[in-house]
């Protein structure tokens, strides 16, 4: 992935990777040691006990020494052996019997759930059609969800602060001045009283630098909308910049808000909106601070691109007055308005190709995704025969991302079953792995559908961190039933003994991980806007993944051994 894409999905990968190798030597360096220790320590305090006892018993002994003495010599050889005998077989029933923290045994609860499972598994197994039928209905499920959640591409952050941009119409310099230039008119004679150097007088200082008026103008601009935004109780400061890019005639406004303000940074955004003033010919937009710098570009960007000015621009206003009209879409702007038919005033290009841009901000509630969907269906039918369109900014970025993820994505599952096909020296576990990782796509759309959170880049990096996770289920339990069988066990028995041993592993690192992201989905932290989807395409396709699996990847297992075996023998 490359661009701004690539920004974010590269520090993710290298982290995980760092992270899982790092966690690799863990668990076979320092996890077996501490274990040793730790589980050392009840077999010990027994151990010291029984010697304290035999020290205490020894003590006595020896305060008794005669009459032992006198009881030995009574007893014959063989006695005494059989007397060390039985204490010999004590001891060892002794220490066998040390203790062994309950949580080894399975209670009755676990019992139970352990037989429920096995039978369900059994069922499974004898009726593989229909399991293998549920899970594709689960992979078109979770497809079918994909048009209805809301599509974007940064979720919008409560950073508590934002831009206010506005643009004031510039001057007709040459029909307000007309006749007062000095440098048109004849100079008359150099006296003491008529001094020929303009330079002193307001108009000399204007004709030869009118940039000064428009800042002038665009800074009295500028004033009376700070006047309006600090009198909002959520405003702590505002610093203003006249003059953007090297246009006069724009400025913005940078507002910071209260640490300890009662509305989201959306909220506030709205407020202004409805109170800025309005002034005639001034363009204002109250536009958040990207998390990604565009530019200053707007979320939503549309280029009309055509070779006919008049049927450009024409278009492009029809279009803006009913974009304008759509709920979600604030701060809609075109370039090129003030372009009449005898008067063309600005004129942009893409490409060498004649362009007009058409841009607007979203609300709160409102995804970058779907609004691009709604603009581009309004202009379709608007658009005459001559002039395209086509997607710039965030919104073309939406496009680029999911193309890029499709191919990163294949990358990924190729090289993951590479590494199987090496490990287990056949096609059979690499194939039921991969057949199995869709299993989590239900799961995870519908969580991001009930809780309305994007499906953008952030969730997909939670989509790629399931493929792991499902993939270390899968492994667990072929990997044992692999060794089953090789001690002896059938294959059925192999594999329903397989599920019960690793059905209590598999569910405890799921809700172990659950229970990690639980606080970034519930939006807890600063920031937690930026990953909460990823959260939540986690969790949801945890939990689908993990009770499917733990029944499909069995079946499939069998399944596709049966059928390979029916292809070798036929073969042969």
């Amino acid at each position: 992935m490359g661009g701004t894409v690539g920004q974010f999905f590269k520090p993710f990968g290298l982290t995980v990777s760092v992270a899982v190798f790092t966690s690799l030597l863990v668990a076979r360096t320092l996890s077996p040691v501490l274990a040793a220790y730790w589980l050392r320590g009840g077999e010990t305090r027994g151990r010291g006990d029984t010697e304290r006892g035999e020290t205490r018993g020894t003590r006595e002994t020896r305060g008794t020494r005669g009459t032992r003495e006198t009881r030995e010599t009574r007893e014959t050889r063989g006695t005494r052996e059989t007397r060390g005998t039985r204490e010999t077989r004590g001891t060892r029933e002794m220490e066998e019997s040390s203790p062994i923290p309950n949580s080894q045994f399975p209670n009755n609860k676990q019992q139970t759930t352990n037989n429920h499972y096995r039978n369900l598994l059994k069922w499974s197994l004898n009726h593989r059609q229909i399991v293998v039928g549920l899970a594709v209905v689960s992979l078109i499920a979770g497809i079918a969800l994909i048009p209805l959640i809301p599509k974007g591409f940064i979720p919008k952050l409560d950073r508590g602060e934002f831009n206010i941009v506005y643009t004031s119409p510039l001057p007709d310099l040459a029909s307000r001045f007309s006749g007062l230039n000095p440098a048109s008119q004849q100079k008359p004679a150099a006296s003491a009283e008529s001094p020929t150097d303009n330079s002193g007088s307001i108009f000399g200082d204007l004709f030869q630098s009118p940039i000064k008026l428009l800042l002038y103008k665009s800074r009295s601009v500028a004033g009376e909308i700070e006047e309006v935004v600090l009198d909002s109780p959520e405003v702590a400061s505002v610093f203003t910049t006249v003059g953007v890019r090297g246009e006069p005639n724009k400025g913005k406004l940078y507002v910071k808000l209260k640490e300890d303000r009662q509305f989201h940074t959306a909220e506030v955004q709205e407020q202004l909106r409805s109170a800025l003033p309005q002034l005639e010919g001034v363009t204002i937009s109250v536009e958040d601070i990207q998390f990604v710098d565009t530019g200053g570009e707007k979320p939503l960007q549309v280029a009309l691109v055509g070779d006919d000015l008049t049927d450009l621009y024409s278009s492009a206003k029809e279009i803006k007055t009913r974009v304008a009209q759509l709920p979600g879409l604030v701060d809609v702007t075109v370039t090129g308005e003030d372009n009449q038919a005898d008067s063309i005033k600005q004129i942009e290009r893409l490409n060498g190709q004649r362009v007009a841009y058409i841009s607007a901000n979203l609300s709160q509630d409102q995804a970058l995704g779907d609004a691009t969907d709604q603009v581009v269906a309004v202009a379709q039918d608007i658009l005459p025969d001559g002039v395209e369109i086509d997607l710039k900014g965030d919104s073309a970025r939406i496009g680029s991302i999911f193309g890029s993820f499709a191919g990163t994505l294949a990358l990924s599952v190729i090289c993951m079953l590479s590494l199987l096909l090496l490990v287990f020296g056949r096609l059979l576990e690499p194939l039921v792995v991969g057949l199995s990782l869709p299993l989590s796509i239900v799961g995870a759309m519908l969580a991001l559908l009930v809780t309305q959170s994007d499906f953008g880049m952030i969730s997909l990096i939670g989509l790629i961190f399931l493929l792991g996770l499902l993939d270390k289920n899968a492994l667990l339990l072929m990997d044992y039933a692999n060794q089953l069988r090789k001690s002896g066990l059938s294959r059925t028995e192999a594999v329903l003994e397989t599920g019960v041993v690793r059905l209590r592993p598999i569910m405890m690192t799921t809700a172990s991980t659950i229970l990690g992201m639980l606080p970034i989905s519930l939006g807890l932290g600063a920031g937690s806007e930026l990953r909460q989807p990823m959260a939540v395409a986690i969790i949801g396709g945890l939990i689908t993944s993990t009770l499917l699996s733990l029944i499909v990847v069995p079946v499939l297992y069998t399944l596709l051994e049966d059928l390979w075996l029916k292809v070798f023998k036929r073969s042969h």
